[in-house]
């Protein structure tokens, strides 16, 4: 025999059960994309911004290509964290000075090569 009621029933109770998914799929969903969206704060943290020319980081073309043509910058290829990058700087650097004049040409000083590193 049919029974409305119980028809009417578990209608609401599929209703209901098929809510509760939704409610649960849209909170998951909710939650990857908050957390995408940390990751990439996160990353966007730990990059150093850069102000300028990237590419010349805003030296005289001279400077820029004595830099980095000078044995000292390529034995710095060794350095391949920031970490030990700054640990080479706080080791060996006491003060900075931009240029080594010379009679002939103008050299950049190796504590500009590291600090170009």
């Amino acid at each position: 025999m049919y029974d409305p009621l119980s028809y009417e029933h578990t209608w609401v109770l599929n209703q209901q059960h098929l809510y509760e998914q939704q409610q649960q799929q849209q909170q998951e969903a909710y939650e990857q994309q908050q957390e995408a969206y940390e990751q990439q704060q996160q990353q966007k943290a730990q990059r150093l911004e850069v102000w300028g020319n990237p590419d010349t980081m805003n030296l005289q073309q001279i400077l820029l290509v004595n830099i980095q043509a000078s044995d000292y910058f390529k034995s710095l290829y060794a350095l391949k964290t920031y970490h030990e990058v700054v640990d080479e700087i706080y080791n060996t650097v006491d003060h900075l000075g931009l240029y080594i004049a010379l009679q002939t040409r103008t050299l950049g000083s190796w504590r500009w090569s590291l600090s170009n590193k």
